[in-house]
């Protein structure tokens, strides 16, 4: 988390483990609000800041483009797995 997200999601230790995760998950939250839901989008606005992503209408810089594919293409690799793979 960047430190401004970081203190806007109560997050006071950014190195803590525990607190990092919550303030990513809360973070991710209210993207997915903001951008009801589409997936695209709210990992735009987790890489790029939701602002921008809504400036500009859409995936904001290739960057992130590419980190929303890598994320993704991840998340789409690990549904097809049987959960004894997962492991």
């Amino acid at each position: 988390l960047m430190p401004g997200t970081a203190g806007d999601m109560g997050v006071t230790e950014a190195f803590d483990p525990a607190q990092n995760i919550m303030g990513g998950a809360r973070y991710l939250r209210l993207l997915a609000n903001r951008f009801d839901g589409d997936m695209v989008l709210t990992l735009s606005g987790y890489h790029a800041g939701g602002g921008a992503v809504s400036r500009f209408g859409g995936i904001p810089y290739d960057q992130t483009a590419e980190y929303v594919r890598r994320v993704l293409n991840a998340y789409y690799e690990y549904q097809v797995r049987s959960p004894v793979e997962r492991k």
